[in-house]
C-alpha cells in the first residue's frame, strides 16, 4: 500500500532542466527512503495526468516526476542480481 505520493512540479520551460530537476530530487528521496526502510516506486507515466493535475489544482508548473512511498508487507529474502565479485574482472 502507498502511504505517500510525492509529485514534483517545476516551472522550467526547458525540457532538459525540467526532467533533470525532477529526476535529481526523486533520486535523492528514493535513496534516503530506502535507507529508512521504506519501499519506493517511481511512477514513470506521469505525462498522461499532467494536464488534469494542472487544471484541478490551478497550477502553471509542469509535472516533473512522481514517486510513491510506503511500507511493504513483503521483502525479498535474497537480493536480485549478481554480486560484484561475479561481474567484475580485475587485471
Amino acid at each position: 500500500d502507498c502511504s505517500v505520493l510525492i509529485l514534483v512540479f517545476t516551472d522550467y520551460s526547458d525540457e532538459f532542466k525540467l526532467i533533470k530537476t525532477g529526476a535529481s530530487l526523486l533520486d535523492y528521496m528514493v535513496n534516503r527512503s530506502r535507507n529508512l526502510g521504506l519501499t519506493t516506486l517511481y511512477i514513470r507515466d506521469i505525462r498522461e495526468i499532467q494536464e488534469e493535475l494542472q487544471r484541478e489544482f490551478f497550477l502553471s508548473e509542469k509535472l516533473s516526476g512522481a514517486v510513491a512511498l510506503g511500507y511493504s508487507d513483503h521483502f525479498p529474502s535474497k537480493k536480485l542480481g549478481k554480486s560484484l565479485d561475479k561481474v567484475t574482472e580485475w587485471w
